[in-house]
């Protein structure tokens, strides 16, 4: 067996080392959640990706299908076969194993074939379960544009459309505020019990991935109108908001009933807001005047 390469990653205060078949450069953002130095030997997630023959899938029940990804169960793990979402070069060209309840280990093949179809370490990502890994240290992955304002985190989130990246921009322009990610934010608790926002190596078109960690001071959840109103939501419809945005295995009961449960924490314990708002510095003006009163 050749010998494998070893990766240390720290994302949302999770130790994740990783061991590659092969030397595999981090690439763009990933190098922003390097841990450098040796893999610790307590990490909180271990993952090994080799290459060879991809699992059989007979005997398996198929549990999930998208473009990019077919999910299959056996009475013991769960199989993510990944494919690049069209008939053309690769299609399907990797295989992630995880056992029930067993969600500090990973094993992933890549089809000895296909190996051109992983060639970084971002590519290792796109075949890693992270939402899966997330809620097993309760964090969740939220569909948002993450900022920080005055060492305080702002998540704009809600439907496709309805303005995140531009309010978070407007916040940037107006008062000085950082865009850490322009498309999701893990949230989760420190040792403290505080909620944080964390950075996540995934940003979506936004190109924007910062490896950033802070206090949440809100979450507000966009709708687009003629004029500005702002609202506290309840505990209830701020749980249904944010359990909307989420990134999760809904086919794997036990991940999705950590989400729920996470999810239900956030919305209890962080102030969520509807903004129904226009698209100029006004929105701005009275959301940060509402964060700065509940401080």
């Amino acid at each position: 067996m050749a010998k494998m390469t070893k990766n240390h990653f720290q994302i949302a205060d999770i130790s994740i080392n990783i061991d590659t078949w092969c030397e595999l450069p981090p690439h763009g953002w990933l190098e922003k959640f390097c841990a450098g130095g040796e893999q610790k030997n307590n990490a909180d997630i271990l993952v090994s990706v080799d290459i060879g023959t991809l699992p059989s899938k007979d005997g398996l029940e198929c549990v999930f299908e998208s473009p990019k990804m077919r999910v299959y169960n056996d009475k013991e793990s769960t199989y993510r076969f990944y494919t690049d979402g069209m008939e053309s070069e690769f299609g399907e060209y990797a295989c992630t194993r995880y056992a029930f309840n067993e969600y500090g280990r990973y094993f992933s093949t890549v089809h000895k074939d296909k190996a051109d179809a992983v060639p970084t370490m971002k590519y290792v990502l796109d075949i890693l379960p992270i939402d899966t890994m997330m809620t097993a240290y309760e964090r969740v992955i939220l569909h948002s544009s993450y900022i920080v304002h005055n060492g305080g985190a702002v998540l704009f989130t809600g439907p496709s459309g309805m303005g995140k990246s531009t309010q978070a921009m407007l916040w940037q322009q107006h008062v000085g505020a950082e865009i850490i990610n322009g498309d999701r934010a893990v949230l989760g608790k420190n040792e403290h019990g505080q909620w944080m926002a964390y950075g996540l190596p995934y940003c979506g078109s936004s190109k924007i991935c910062e490896n950033v960690t802070v206090p949440v001071r809100a979450i507000v959840v966009l709708k687009q109108s003629k004029e500005n109103t702002l609202v506290r939501l309840s505990h209830s419809a701020a749980f249904r908001s944010i359990y909307s945005e989420l990134t999760v295995s809904k086919w794997d009961m036990v991940c999705m009933n950590r989400a729920i449960d996470t999810a239900m924490g956030i919305a209890c314990e962080v102030p969520v807001y509807l903004l129904s708002c226009v698209k100029d510095i006004s929105a701005v003006e009275l959301l940060k005047k509402e964060i700065e009163r509940a401080k």
